[in-house]
């Protein structure tokens, strides 16, 4: 990635979205440091109603890992547990607890969200509307949000950043 082309056609956040499932490069984050990028970073849990069939122990260890690596930089701006999926539903709250224990414990500085879209960021997939996080799952909505986190269209910006 050429993060210099992004910071150039705009950008100041750049959103690791959980449902990719893996963590960026080292190379990564100290490109977003050195241009002043804000990392949106996502634990890889995406479209779920169950932990999966990582034990808890695996998940600490993984996500401890992580922080550690994260909070060392400037560019990591926002914690997320994951992406379109209930929080609250039988199976998954230990692992969002857990996720949420070890980001606080390893580097409380930074923000935390359970979810996105969750509490002032929305998905928007046009043609289809808008989708706004509530307690009682992703719904869709009328109202427009803080952050536009995810759009329907972005795959079509003229945006390069290899």
């Amino acid at each position: 990635m050429d993060a210099s082309r992004a910071k150039l056609n705009g950008l100041n956040i750049l959103r690791l979205n959980g449902g990719t499932s893996i963590f960026e490069t080292e190379q990564f984050y100290n490109l977003c440091d050195e241009n002043g990028l804000i990392v949106w970073q996502e634990a890889p849990l995406n479209w779920v109603d169950s932990p999966g069939t990582s034990s808890i122990d695996v998940w600490k260890e993984q996500l401890t890992q992580s922080a550690l690596r994260f909070r060392q930089h400037p560019s990591t701006g926002i914690y997320l547990a994951g992406n379109e999926y209930d929080p609250f539903v039988n199976g998954i709250e230990p692992l969002v607890g857990l996720i949420r224990e070890v980001f606080a414990g390893y580097d409380g500085k930074r923000p935390f969200r359970m979810n996105s879209p969750c509490g002032g960021d929305v998905h928007a997939y046009s043609p289809d509307g808008i989708y706004a996080g509530t307690r009682t799952g992703i719904t869709r909505s009328s109202t427009v949000g803080l952050i536009l986190s995810r759009s329907g269209r972005s795959a079509v910006l003229p945006i390069c950043l290899c």
